[in-house]
């Protein structure tokens, strides 16, 4: 039962972390890259994270980049429902 107990208290930690560090991180990042279909995707991965990494409030910072992006995709997606109509 010990055992269970700790491995349900790892995972709600692993859970935690990858929604809390990882997520906030990958997802502005994604977002991006779908908007721009870069034809170097590791570079410019590489690039967007050195350009956050410096800063002290990465989190706060990239989740407002992230809404910025959300809206764009938002707007591209309109456009071509738009088009297509």
């Amino acid at each position: 039962m010990n055992n269970e107990n700790n491995n349900n208290i790892k995972k709600n930690d692993e859970d935690d972390y990858i929604k809390n560090k990882i997520n906030s991180v990958f997802q502005p990042l994604i977002l991006q890259m779908s908007l721009e279909q870069p034809k170097e995707p590791i570079k410019f991965m590489i690039e967007y994270l050195m350009k956050f990494s410096g800063q002290q409030q990465n989190s706060q910072i990239i989740q407002k980049e992230y809404k910025k992006l959300k809206s764009l995709q938002n707007k591209k997606d309109n456009n071509k429902n738009n088009i297509s109509n």
